[in-house]
């Protein structure tokens, strides 16, 4: 019972570095277009990120609910997980400046993209 329990967790852990890599990319193609006002390529990567959110906002619930779990890593291994959220974390706060700086210049010239227009 043991062992499936440390292979459910290794499983988790290995989901959850894939899944953050996968929105670590993702975030990184739409702040580029964000930052070009690239329209179409935000709305083509919609749904790849609403599906990777959904599954990085699972393997987060489970690690909220076994945090001994993380607590059990090795040094190394909880280093790793950190580094790859932080990058996360950066990426998220890149994206909250840029839709500020693209939201700043839209009051500037008074109008909106039909990117904004949608998301109102």
């Amino acid at each position: 019972m043991e062992e499936l329990h440390t292979t459910e967790v290794s499983s988790k852990i290995a989901d959850f570095k894939e899944i953050v890599t996968s929105f670590s990319e993702l975030l990184t193609l739409e702040n580029k277009a964000l930052e070009e006002f690239d329209v179409e390529t935000v709305s083509s990567l919609y749904e790849r990120k609403a599906k990777t959110i959904s599954a990085y906002r699972s393997l987060v619930a489970y690690f909220i609910k076994n945090q001994q779990e993380l607590a059990a890593l090795a040094e190394q291994e909880r280093q790793e997980m950190k580094e790859i959220s932080t990058r996360l974390d950066e990426l998220i706060n890149k994206r909250t400046v840029i839709e500020d700086q693209n939201g700043n210049q839209q009051k500037r010239h008074g109008y909106h993209c039909q990117y904004c227009q949608g998301q109102q």
